[in-house]
């Protein structure tokens, strides 16, 4: 059950010293545009999950649309409120997957600047190859692209996120997934030896009895053609330490087996 405010109220970083306190700053025209959009959600004390997922369809889709570019930048703000409250809850659990709250090594507080760098003033939109992050002036319709490095954490998140692609990775999976891996996090962790797995070290994994019912055939056989090339040239080459991108030659021949398998 989630509240319908998560779509208008964005979680910002913490001002002064006490940074225990809830810091939330509601984005009145993103509270506007939402009770516009859902009339019949907006007043609820909760969404259920159905309704959760409906709320983030619309948007999502007015968001990648190429209609109105208002729209698309203020429905984009509601779900980078919403974004931003899974941002939280994911760094609030780092610290217990390392088991380092008794060692006091850092709390999450300290890893909130890597990926709160978002504070809802700003319009936002993606250009039409949904690449880069523009900033929208509503008052002459003018956009300017973002330099590299300063883009907003919560739109890099929609920006690689697409529903259409699977139903089972949910907004607050894929949130969660990219905060655990974002750069800042993981440098930030690397100084205490503590690693994170890449996405493509996950995959080396063996599949666990009670993930694999879930996978479907063809989901099974790609996770099998990557690893059979990927940890068959990690062992050739004695690669140790974090598994990086595969090559283009690697996703070739994973590409060929699956033509084997008659999945392409």
């Amino acid at each position: 059950m989630v509240s319908p405010t998560k779509y208008w109220q964005m979680r910002i970083l913490p001002i002064g010293e006490n940074v225990q306190l809830k810091h939330r700053r509601e984005i009145s025209r993103a509270k506007e545009f939402f009770k516009i959009q859902f009339p019949h959600l907006s007043s609820k004390p909760t969404l259920s999950t159905e309704e959760n997922k409906q709320v983030q369809t619309v948007l999502w889709e007015i968001f990648r649309s190429d209609d109105d570019i208002y729209q698309r930048a203020i429905a984009g703000v509601c779900l980078r409120c919403y974004v931003s409250h899974r941002i939280l809850i994911t760094c609030k659990t780092i610290p217990h997957i390392y088991n380092v709250s008794a060692e006091n090594l850092f709390k999450y507080t300290d890893l909130l600047p890597f990926v709160l760098n978002d504070d809802g003033k700003a319009l936002v939109i993606l250009d039409s190859e949904g690449k880069t992050q523009h900033i929208l002036n509503h008052h002459d319709g003018t956009t300017r692209p973002i330099a590299k490095g300063g883009e907003f954490f919560t739109v890099e998140i929609l920006r690689k996120f697409n529903p259409n692609l699977g139903s089972n990775e949910s907004l607050d999976n894929w949130t969660h997934r990219l905060t655990r891996q974002n750069e800042g996090i993981k440098s930030f962790l690397w100084g205490f030896g503590l690693a994170t797995p890449s996405d493509w070290g996950l995959l080396c994994k063996s599949i666990p009895r009670s993930l694999s019912g879930l996978l479907s055939t063809e989901d099974y056989e790609i996770v099998k053609a990557f690893q059979t090339v990927y940890q068959r040239d990690r062992l050739n080459t004695r690669q140790r330490g974090c598994c990086s991108q595969p090559t283009p030659s690697q996703l070739q021949e994973m590409l060929h087996l699956l033509q084997q398998q008659i999945l392409l």
